[in-house]
C-alpha cells in the first residue's frame, strides 16, 4: 500500500496558525493575489518597467494523511520538470541540498525572493525537509504528518511575455 498525500497551499494571515490551509489544491498557478486554486489570468502579474516584479509568494507543505502501510516518508524533492520562465524571467524557492533553512510561514507578499533558483531537473537528495532538517521523515500521521515550506515564487522581468507554462514536481520516498 502507499501513503496518502496532498498538497496543502496557505493563505492570508502572518502566522501558519493564523492563515487558511487549503486541502483541496488543484493547481499552484502564480498570480498577482494571495489565492489558492489561482487562475492566472484573473490575477496576471504586469511587469515593471526596468525591474523585477514578483508574484505572490506561495507556501506549501506536503501533508501525509494516512501512512497506509508504509512506516516512514522521506527524501522530499521539489523541482520545476517542465517548461522553463519566459526570457528574463527567473523562478525562485527555498529548496536546496545544501544550506537549507527551514522557512517560518509570514503573510504572502510580492517582495521580491532572494534564495535559490529552483532546479529544473531531479536533486540528487531531498531538498525539502521535515522537522528542520533534509533528513527527516515522517512516521506517524498523530505526530507530524508536515513536510518543512516549500517557499516558491516567480519573478517576473519588464520583457517578459505571457504564455509560460512550468510544472512542478514535489517527490518522496515511502519506506515499508
Amino acid at each position: 500500500m502507499a501513503a496518502t498525500v496532498e498538497i496543502d497551499e496557505f493563505n492570508g494571515g502572518t502566522t501558519e496558525t493564523g492563515a487558511t490551509r487549503n486541502h483541496t489544491l488543484t493547481s499552484a498557478n502564480y498570480g498577482n493575489a494571495d489565492v489558492a486554486n489561482l487562475v492566472a489570468a484573473d490575477y496576471p502579474i504586469t511587469p515593471n518597467t526596468n525591474s523585477y516584479k514578483g508574484s505572490f509568494q506561495k507556501y506549501h507543505k506536503l501533508h501525509v494523511t494516512a501512512m497506509g502501510g508504509v512506516s516512514k516518508v522521506k527524501t522530499i524533492k521539489f523541482w520545476r520538470s517542465a517548461g522553463s520562465p519566459t526570457s528574463g524571467d527567473v523562478h525562485k524557492t527555498n529548496a536546496t541540498t545544501s544550506g537549507y533553512v527551514t522557512k517560518v510561514y509570514a503573510a504572502p507578499t510580492t517582495a521580491l525572493m532572494t534564495l535559490y533558483t529552483a532546479e529544473s531537473s531531479e536533486p540528487s537528495g531531498a531538498n525539502i525537509g521535515i522537522n528542520s532538517s533534509l533528513s527527516g521523515e515522517i512516521t506517524s500521521v498523530a505526530v507530524n504528518s508536515l513536510s518543512d515550506f516549500i517557499w516558491h515564487q516567480i519573478q517576473v522581468s519588464s520583457s517578459t511575455t505571457a504564455g509560460a507554462t512550468l510544472t512542478l514536481r514535489v517527490q518522496w520516498d515511502e519506506i515499508a
